[in-house]
């Protein structure tokens, strides 16, 4: 009986420890998913003011950068199951997943396409284009996806 008893405690013990360990896990993920969108975003201000600026040296560089950003955004290690609580992400990401992954494709195929224009020099359709970008892509997501911000009280 006491032997049943310590393996239950054991096992107990094992899955408090575990369930702290994949809460500090997704805690871990949650500020490494907010850092991502947040230079995401940082960026694409960025590289809007390059594209007015006909710039195309900075606008083909931010393109590129936001397009490699786009591409990391649906990867499963940054959204995996359990880990919306606490977060502005919404269950539906992982309700729609595919749908969530070709977000994340159309936004880094519209970067890349910036990326082209800017790099042939034509700089107007890359204005335009840059001018899209959180438009058509982030805000579609956002829509979907993630939740409003909490007013601060």
């Amino acid at each position: 009986m006491k032997i049943r008893i310590g393996i239950v405690t054991l096992l107990s013990a094992v899955l408090v420890l575990a369930s702290g360990a994949q809460s500090a896990d997704y805690d871990k993920v949650k500020k490494e998913r907010k850092a991502l969108m947040k230079s995401l975003s940082k960026e694409n201000k960025a590289l809007k003011k390059a594209a007015k600026g006909l710039d195309p040296v900075a606008t083909e560089m931010l393109a590129r950068t936001l397009a490699s950003g786009f591409a990391n955004i649906a990867n499963p290690c940054l959204f995996p199951r359990g880990s919306g609580p606490g977060s502005r992400s919404k269950p539906a990401v992982w309700e729609n997943w595919p749908d969530f992954e070709e977000k994340s494709k159309n936004a880094r195929k519209l970067a890349l396409l910036i990326a082209a224009q800017a790099k042939a020099g034509n700089m107007g359709e890359a204005s335009n284009l840059a001018g899209k970008l959180g438009k058509q892509t982030c805000s579609s997501c956002h829509k979907l996806y993630r939740a409003k911000k909490k007013k601060k009280k």
